[in-house]
């Protein structure tokens, strides 16, 4: 799975990782995720828990 194959919600999963950060900004965040489709469209799943995992965050269900 890649992010461009993820339904219309996708926005909102990167809204919803990136509210972490503290100095989150919606409309900077939506530049990005626009910049993100545009130029990444191999970008697995299993890389990003890999991202999360190695920036000490965990997942919980």
């Amino acid at each position: 799975m890649t992010l461009s194959d993820l339904d219309e919600a996708r926005q909102e999963y990167f809204h919803n990782v990136s509210c972490i950060y503290s100095g989150h900004n919606r409309a900077k965040t939506d530049r990005k995720f626009s910049e993100l489709l545009k130029n990444t469209t191999k970008v697995k799943i299993a890389t990003f828990f890999l991202h999360y995992k190695e920036h000490g965050l965990n997942l919980v269900s």
